[in-house]
């Protein structure tokens, strides 16, 4: 019977082991490493450099919504809040999984300050397979969003 039970021990051990995960979550390293992205993605907005930001999104973020949508909803947002004069970070979370299943992601909110109306914008960016980080969703919340 020990040995019926210490043989089903074991090879449950041994089945358990092909997925092994390890989870970080909110580490200052992992925050850096997603915040790079984001002063790019705001030294570019600063610029006007629209085709620069686009090359920091994700794949999957223009197959829910096409470039030159994005590139319009983003020309009529600039002309109703006007241009960002500055931002800061106010929530930020990181969950990374290193392992059989690994996986990415990171989660930023800015109180974005604009010359008519301030927004408070929302990321959630991945980490890709190509291990760049890229970002899959882009929300933005403001009064001035709401007039015509």
């Amino acid at each position: 019977m020990k040995r019926l039970l210490l043989m089903s021990l074991i090879v449950s051990v041994s089945f358990s082991c092909n997925n092994i995960n390890v989870q970080k979550k909110n580490r200052e390293s992992d925050k850096k490493e997603g915040e790079k992205v984001l002063n790019v993605y705001f030294e570019n907005v600063l610029s006007n450099n629209m085709e620069k930001n686009l090359q920091l999104f994700s794949k999957g973020f223009f197959e829910k919504t096409p470039q030159d949508v994005f590139i319009k909803r983003h020309i009529s947002m600039d002309e109703k809040l006007g241009k960002v004069i500055g931002r800061s970070l106010t929530k930020w979370e990181t969950n990374i999984v290193k392992g059989t299943k690994p996986e990415s992601e990171y989660y930023f909110v800015y109180d974005v300050k604009r010359e008519k109306y301030n927004s408070k914008e929302f990321f959630y960016l991945i980490k890709e397979p190509t291990d760049s980080i890229k970002i899959n969703l882009y929300k933005v919340e403001s009064e001035g969003l709401l007039t015509e």
